[in-house]
């Protein structure tokens, strides 16, 4: 099936009224939406202003179902504050979601939407080097890596995110229950200023997950007083430069609280990676802690041992 238009489910019945639940089961096939043009082209929208909350807007895709499309967004209000959408996306079998080159990926867009995506069996998500934000300034965004599946960027990860200026209250969990994550750049708990905020950015590595950061930043707090940025590895794998090197931050700029708690897994350095606590001087009054617990944080000059 191809769609050379936005494809909307859930969309607006009336600004702020009770909606209705909605949902977009495929058992196999394939569905192609836009041109492959990124963020030029057009939007599979999930939770497109439908509902304030009560009701549900859901993809399902099953066995080898696929949908490939420009960009995605899950939890956009559809241009009225009044509306507040709620949704999940759930990928079984081998099923597989692909974004354009330069396509942009939303989940938890707008504020008080709550948007949750969860990868089962030996699904996958390849997205390009666009924007992936999970829980955008006041919105909610959950992602869920389970044992066997892959979620792949070209891009950088931003988890609990604003680019505007603002006091934001959203949140963004990423748990990487024995999947794998691999990206380019991570970034936990970021707002654009040094304003009040409390947005929060939760990363949970458990189960022999395991998260890839390439060859850019980790940046585990970046910037809003108040923003809190945590990071959790009980049994799994946080590999930080795979590919060159490419430092942690734990706190930059100021502002923000940065934890990282490793009591199982790993927590390694490639490629002369460097982790780094507070690189900005005159940082207002925030806590950056790393604890360690019965587990070893490793260094390596090459791309592993």
């Amino acid at each position: 099936y191809t769609s050379a238009n936005e494809f909307v489910v859930g969309g607006v019945l009336t600004n702020g009224g009770a909606g209705v639940d909605t949902n977009f089961t495929m058992d196999g096939g394939s569905l192609t939406i836009g041109s492959g043009t990124g963020t030029a082209g057009k939007y599979l929208s999930l939770g497109r202003g439908n509902g304030i909350g009560a009701v549900s807007s859901d993809i399902v895709l099953n066995n080898s179902a696929s949908i490939t499309t420009d960009n995605f967004s899950a939890g956009f209000n559809g241009g009225s504050a009044t509306n507040l959408p709620k949704g999940t996306f759930t990928l079984n079998g081998s099923s597989s979601f692909s974004i354009a080159t330069n396509g942009n990926f939303f989940l938890g867009e707008s504020a008080g939407s709550n948007m949750t995506m969860t990868l089962n069996g030996s699904s996958t998500v390849s997205a390009g080097s666009g924007t992936i934000a999970i829980g955008v300034q006041n919105g909610n965004g959950t992602l869920n890596v389970n044992s066997g599946t892959t979620f792949t960027t070209g891009g950088e990860i931003r988890v609990a995110f604003s680019a505007s200026n603002g006091s934001f209250t959203g949140t963004g969990t990423v748990n990487v229950n024995g999947g794998t994550i691999n990206t380019n750049a991570f970034t936990v708990g970021r707002n654009n200023n040094d304003v009040a905020s409390t947005m929060t950015g939760t990363v949970n590595i458990s189960n022999g997950g395991t998260l890839n950061v390439k060859n850019q930043a980790s940046l585990i707090g970046w910037r809003g007083i108040g923003t809190t940025a945590s990071v959790n590895i009980s049994g799994g794998s946080y590999n930080q430069g795979t590919t060159a090197t490419a430092n942690m931050d734990l706190g930059t700029n100021t502002g923000a609280n940065a934890a990282m708690t490793v009591s199982g897994g790993a927590l390694t350095f490639q490629n002369n990676s460097s982790l780094r606590f507070a690189t900005v001087t005159g940082s207002s009054a925030a806590a950056r802690t790393l604890t360690i617990s019965g587990v070893n944080v490793t260094f390596y000059s090459n791309a592993g041992p």
